[in-house]
């Protein structure tokens, strides 16, 4: 598969499966590849970190949930090198005449639309998984809770009990 082609579906793939708006045209085949790079150029997705833990100096441990925070879809290094390779190696034009690549050129092409590859599906699963994995971190945290109020409730029955 040639990586102009390749990287082209990367865009799509991103611009559907992101929702992420495009200029309009009556004809989908007239939809530029610049106009679906604009596009995910300014995507962001929800990056849920993991819970985070510490101990206190009585020992317990204390979990919690860190907010999500937006992240951009392509990086500024991947940006950066997309655009290079936009110039030189993705570049349609630069097609119609032989003209010799250095092989590092092309590699970094394919590398970059690789890469650009897997953010989009990372952030495709983030959007999917994401209100599973809220719920699955609500109910760790209730649990958590619930042994809590559990363990101050048997502290208080033996305080009663001697007492």
């Amino acid at each position: 598969m040639h990586v102009r082609t390749k990287f082209e579906e990367v865009l799509k793939h991103a611009c559907t499966g992101l929702k992420l708006p495009v200029v309009y045209r009556p004809d989908p085949r007239q939809v530029t590849a610049s106009e679906l790079w604009a596009a995910v150029q300014r995507a962001t997705w929800e990056h849920i970190p993991p819970l985070e833990y510490a101990t206190d100096k009585k020992g317990q441990v204390h979990r919690w949930q860190p907010k999500p925070d937006k992240q951009p879809l392509v990086s500024p290094d991947l940006r950066d090198r997309i655009a290079h390779t936009l110039t030189w190696v993705l570049n349609p034009l630069s097609h119609s005449q032989t003209v010799d690549r250095p092989r590092q050129e092309i590699e970094d092409a394919i590398f970059a639309v690789a890469e650009l590859e897997e953010s989009v599906r990372r952030a495709i699963a983030a959007k999917h998984a994401g209100p599973a994995v809220l719920r699955e971190m609500l109910l760790a945290l209730l649990g958590l809770r619930l042994g809590a109020l559990q363990q101050e409730a048997e502290e208080v029955g033996r305080g009663v009990a001697e007492g």
